[in-house]
Formats: C-alpha cells, sequence, structure tokens
C-alpha cells in the first residue's frame, strides 16, 4: 500500500510532464489559427492546408507523450522488481526485453497506451476542426474561436489524467503479476488490497482481502474469479502477494496505513499540511489523497522507499 501511495505522486509527475507538452501544442495551435486567418475572407492559406499542419502538429505530439510516458513506466517497472527484492527477499526478476513489453504492450481496457495517445491525438484534432468550422458557419470571432480551442485542450487534459492513472496501475499490476509467477516457490497467492475510503467502489469493496491460488487463479474461500488491475477507470487497488509460510496481507483502511508510519514518513508521504487538515478533520481522506500539487519522480520515490 505504501508503494500505491508513493506512486500517487509520481502520477502527478507524469501529468505534468503531459500538461506541458499539451501546452506546447495548445500555442503552437493557436498561432497556426492565427497566422492563417482563416475567420477572414482573404484567408492567408486554404482550409485544407490549416487542417494538415494542425493534424500533423497535434499528431507530433502525442508521439512525444506516448515516448516521454513509456520511458517513465519503463523505469516503474524497474522500481516494482526492486520494491519486491526489498519486500520479499530473494527473488527471480523478469528480463530487460519483458520489463520493456510490459511497460509497452501492457492493455488498459483492451488497448496499449500508445494506442490509447492515438485515440486521443484523433479526439483532439477532431475537437479543434469542430471548433474552426463553427466558428466559420456562425461567423464567430477570433476570441470565440480561441475559447473553444481552449475548450477542447481542457478535455484533452483531463482525458489524459485519466488514462495516465490507469496506465500507471495497469503497468503497476502487470509487473507485480509477473514477478509473482515467475517465482512460484514463494509466492503462493494473489490478495486482492483496496484503497478503503469513501472513494472506494462496490467493485474493490467486495474484492477486498480475497485470495486466490497461483499459478492456476483458483479462488480461496469465495467463487470470484480472479480480475487484474485496474479493474474500473481510476483503480487504486493492487494484488498483493501471500508469501509462502507468511500471514495474508489485508486491505487496511488509509488510516491504519499511516499509524504504521512515523510522523515524518507520514508527512513526507501524503504532506505536512494535508496531514494537519486531516487530523484537525478539515479534509476527507480523499482530499489527502490528491497528490496532484506535489509531484515525485521516479528517483525522488526510490529514495523515499530506500530502494
Amino acid at each position: 500500500m505504501v508503494l500505491a501511495l508513493a506512486l500517487l505522486r509520481h502520477n502527478a509527475h507524469l501529468r505534468r510532464i503531459v500538461v506541458t507538452e499539451l501546452q506546447d501544442l495548445e500555442d503552437e495551435v493557436r498561432l497556426l489559427v492565427t497566422e492563417s486567418r482563416v475567420l477572414e475572407a482573404s484567408r492567408a492559406r486554404p482550409r485544407g492546408a490549416l487542417d494538415s499542419d494542425l493534424d500533423r502538429a497535434v499528431a507530433q505530439a502525442y508521439d512525444r507523450i506516448d515516448r516521454l510516458v513509456a520511458a517513465e513506466l519503463e523505469d516503474l517497472v524497474d522500481l516494482t522488481g526492486a520494491f519486491a527484492l526489498d519486500a520479499i527477499g530473494e527473488l527471480d526478476l523478469p528480463g530487460p526485453s519483458t520489463r520493456r513489453s510490459t511497460a509497452r504492450e501492457t492493455l488498459v481496457f483492451g488497448a496499449t497506451l500508445e494506442e490509447w495517445w492515438t485515440k486521443h491525438a484523433g479526439d483532439l484534432s477532431f475537437r479543434i476542426d469542430r471548433a474552426i468550422s463553427e466558428a466559420m458557419d456562425a461567423t464567430g470571432s477570433e476570441r470565440d474561436l480561441m475559447a473553444a480551442v481552449g475548450a477542447a485542450f481542457d478535455t484533452a487534459a483531463r482525458h489524459s489524467d485519466s488514462l495516465l492513472r490507469t496506465g500507471e496501475e495497469a503497468v503497476l499490476g502487470s509487473s507485480l503479476m509477473a514477478i509473482y509467477l515467475g517465482n512460484p516457490d514463494k509466492v503462493t497467492e494473489a490478495v486482492h488490497i483496496s484503497c478503503l475510503d469513501s472513494k472506494t467502489t462496490f467493485t474493490c469493496r467486495s474484492r477486498a482481502g480475497k485470495r486466490w491460488s497461483l499459478p492456476d487463479y483458483r479462488p480461496i474461500g469465495h467463487s470470484m474469479v480472479f480480475g487484474q488491475i485496474p479493474l474500473h477507470w481510476g483503480c487504486r487497488s493492487i494484488i498483493a502477494p501471500r508469501i509462502a509460510g507468511e500471514a495474508i496481507p489485508t486491505s487496511p483502511s488509509l488510516d491504519e496505513v499511516l499509524s504504521r508510519r512515523s510522523a515524518p514518513e507520514a508527512e513526507t508521504l501524503l504532506g505536512k499540511a494535508g496531514m494537519a487538515l486531516y487530523g484537525m478533520g478539515k479534509i476527507t481522506q480523499s482530499g489527502l489523497l490528491d497528490q496532484t500539487g506535489r509531484p515525485l519522480s521516479l528517483a525522488q520515490v526510490r529514495r523515499f522507499l530506500g530502494l
């Protein structure tokens, strides 16, 4: 659970990377639209040429986003292996090619992250094209057009946030399961650990603490079919290992997790101000877990975890 909490801050780091790319792209799009004088009778260039330039700019930006995020997630797979070694002991870890494929080929609800970014690029291009067409049909002002372009980028940023949260969860889950399945002499069961707070879905709450034998995924004491994380968009659950001869992992509440850490550790993890406000009852658990403004690189996450 501590790894999952620390990765909330790395996800904020990922979002900062993507937001920077989207802001640069928005500036480029605005410049292309302005220089084309698309709303004027005497346009500087044909609409078709503008559309081609816009589509090219969007595609190139999302290609950069895909490559930047993939590099971060490859490092995440390495970090996950280091964390498992520290927590469990000697293990056989997947080789470099498997680690790369985990970062690049893990499916997020049926598509790779590369495929999702391609879809996002198409969606943004469509919204920009629609904004221009509506402004031209309604003889709108350039100010109206730029407002519509801004709205298109706001939507793109929200969609990227959701994909980054869920995509990182998917790569984390795939990485952990590869380690568990590669060490059958040590890891005998998979245990669903849910983050239990007011935002926990029924799906994850009902699975909290459920166990499956490995490698056959046979339910133990229940009839639920094993489900790899993420189980839904924004899922925060993890699959923990049951180590041969050791106690069964449980799904602790956030308060239980924090009670096991020193005050300085908890403040480093979730923020001194946030911990103070949470202690006074002025923010909820969900508010405490919102680490948007406290990004950490994976190198910083490693140092925090002592890896």
